[in-house]
């Protein structure tokens, strides 16, 4: 039974992720600035894609944020339009190349959280 659990856990976390994943690409990043009228927000040239993936393998844990990462570059390839460029074979070399970074991004995420072991 504790299997059972331990994997619904894991899957319903990289569904989540997923969401989270692209939902962070639909909203870009800005930061507030004063200026002589006020504050208003200038747009960064990025989204929030990656602190997405960040806070999904921190949530969900590592496992979780490794198959969000899979399920995301698995449906941006299979030509659904999630990628800034769109998706399928004809993206740039420049963002071909981003890419694989996603996977590792979870896992490093997670290690670095997690309190060191105690001994003794």
């Amino acid at each position: 039974m504790e299997c059972v659990v331990r994997a619904l856990a894991t899957w319903s976390g990289a569904i989540a992720g997923l969401l989270l994943i692209v939902a962070g690409g639909l909203i870009p990043a800005a930061i507030p600035f004063a200026d002589a009228d006020g504050w208003s927000l200038r747009p960064l040239g990025i989204t929030l894609q990656v602190p997405a993936l960040l806070l999904a393998a921190l949530v969900a844990g590592p496992r979780s944020a490794l198959l969000a990462a899979v399920a995301y570059l698995s449906v941006g390839l299979f030509q659904l339009p999630v990628f800034q460029e769109g998706g399928g074979a004809g993206l740039s070399a420049r963002s071909r190349l981003r890419l694989p970074g996603r996977f590792c991004a979870g896992g490093l995420d997670h290690r670095q959280a997690r309190p060191p072991k105690r001994h003794g």
